[in-house]
């Protein structure tokens, strides 16, 4: 399911990842290795403030990711200079 969730976010569908990442979670997939992924799906459904808070809960082996995500969603609230 997490693999199918990387798949939805590449073509930008969030809901369908978002949906996905939940079965992932029900299926015994570590939420720690997934706020990344959340932040990405929910910033794709047009929530930018949850993403930039999910994205933050991200560990270190996912940092790089989760500041890409953080910065296009702040982007997305018209702080080009802080993204």
């Amino acid at each position: 399911h997490a693999m199918l969730a990387r798949s939805f976010l590449a073509i930008g569908d969030g809901v369908a990842a978002e949906g996905e990442l939940g079965r992932a979670r029900d299926n015994g997939f570590d939420p720690a290795r997934a706020h990344q992924l959340y932040a990405h799906a929910w910033l794709l459904q047009g929530d930018a403030n949850r993403a930039l808070a999910e994205a933050a809960k991200a560990g270190a082996p996912y940092a790089g990711y989760a500041i890409r995500i953080g910065a296009r969603a702040l982007a997305a609230q018209g702080d080009v200079a802080g993204a």
